[in-house]
């Protein structure tokens, strides 16, 4: 699962050099220093290829990550009020938070597409627990690393490498204890 921590890294690394050096100088330090002054939304398309480009791993790995910066990045978009030009430190950290629960649902989702964990049987249930589940995450990601993030702090891959996977563990034990009820 080493292809979504290598994106989240470098994400991070991007919003660390938004507290350092602004959005233009972010931007040049990922070689998308000719979109400098673009909307957001005009600049995301091209994040999503620089956070995911070359990645090494297997093409469940890949998938997990394109979607999950996809998603991370359409959930950012959605919440622009106007034609911001400039990244805010806030929106990249919740950008990261995103992108991490995003990865560790797609890595839920991947085991139960390959039998690992029972779905409900109704529909219904099955998007109640999808809800659940991704509030879970979302509220453990932000805790363990939206937290360090917001206070400026710097998060070694090690350390989110940890924490993810505690997370993972964390939700994969829940879902499975619900599957069983």
């Amino acid at each position: 699962m080493s292809v979504p921590k290598q994106a989240a890294a470098r994400l991070i690394g991007f919003a660390q050099n938004i507290e350092s050096r602004g959005s233009a100088g972010a931007l040049q330090s990922i070689g998308l220093g000719n979109l400098a002054g673009k909307t957001i939304e005009e600049i995301c398309p091209q994040l999503l290829d620089v956070f995911c480009k070359d990645l090494p791993g297997g093409n469940a790995d890949e998938a997990i990550a394109r979607n999950a910066m996809a998603e991370a990045l359409a959930e950012m978009c959605e919440q622009l009020t106007g034609d911001e030009t400039s990244f805010s430190a806030t929106q990249v950290n919740d950008l990261v938070v995103a992108y991490i629960t995003q990865t560790i649902f797609g890595r839920i989702v991947n085991d139960i597409g390959q039998g690992t964990i029972a779905l409900p049987q109704s529909a219904t249930d099955a998007v109640h627990m999808q809800s659940e589940l991704v509030e879970l995450i979302r509220g453990a990601v932000n805790d363990s690393i939206g937290t360090a993030l917001s206070r400026g702090g710097a998060i070694s891959t090690t350390s989110m490498t940890t924490k993810v996977d505690a997370i993972y563990e964390a939700s994969f034990d829940y879902l499975s204890n619900l599957a069983e009820e």
